[in-house]
């Protein structure tokens, strides 16, 4: 598993894994994205010249039957059953404030296992708690942008974090829970979580 970024360098440096016959691509509708569509097409070029299959996966294609017409591959659309998807906005301030230990700490200050402080009387930290407190029960997924702030949540909320920092055993094993909802909510980076 890897990012088109890195398959393109792999590749340049000869790395054995780069030799497979099926490169499988998720999220592909970033082939239509200025950002991201670039990198995404030069590693297919490349694995197509390399002889390989090529499967593109993605629950938002637009176009989809254009698409596979221009690029001359077959098409299958899966029937499934969607996921209820609550979003919750929140307007307040960005103060969370995490940050890493000082050297000389407060007396009233501890820091997380992962050596961060935060605000602990944080507004927007209340407000997650209050969603959390009205979805009781539900499955529910926060996704949080740093390693750092997962690290103060999963301390400050007594959930579970899901990042690249924690043994793939007991990454299968947080999935595995929150999938049989024995787990009701998870913390998580943009790790894929299987």
């Amino acid at each position: 598993m890897t990012t088109p970024e890195g398959y393109i360098s792999a590749v340049r440096s000869k790395k054995e894994w780069c030799n497979g016959s099926l490169l499988i691509i998720d999220e592909a509708h970033n082939l239509m994205k200025a950002s991201r569509g670039g990198e995404l097409d030069v590693a297919i070029a490349i694995f197509l010249s390399l002889s390989g299959t090529v499967l593109l996966t993605s629950g938002t294609f637009s176009r989809k039957r254009d698409l596979a017409q221009m690029l001359n591959a077959d098409l299958f659309i899966s029937k499934y059953r969607r996921t209820k998807l609550i979003v919750e906005k929140v307007h307040a301030p960005d103060d969370f404030n995490v940050v890493p230990a000082p050297k000389k700490l407060a007396k009233n200050i501890v820091p997380t296992l992962s050596g961060h402080v935060y605000n602990r009387e944080s507004l927007r930290l209340n407000i997650l708690k209050e969603i959390l407190r009205k979805h009781q029960g539900t499955s529910v997924i926060v996704f949080v942008p740093t390693k750092a702030i997962g690290f103060c949540l999963e301390e400050s909320l007594g959930a579970p974090f899901h990042c690249a920092d924690i043994d793939e055993k007991e990454k299968d094993r947080l999935v595995a829970e929150f999938n049989r909802g024995n787990i009701k909510t998870i913390l998580a980076t943009n790790t894929p979580m299987r």
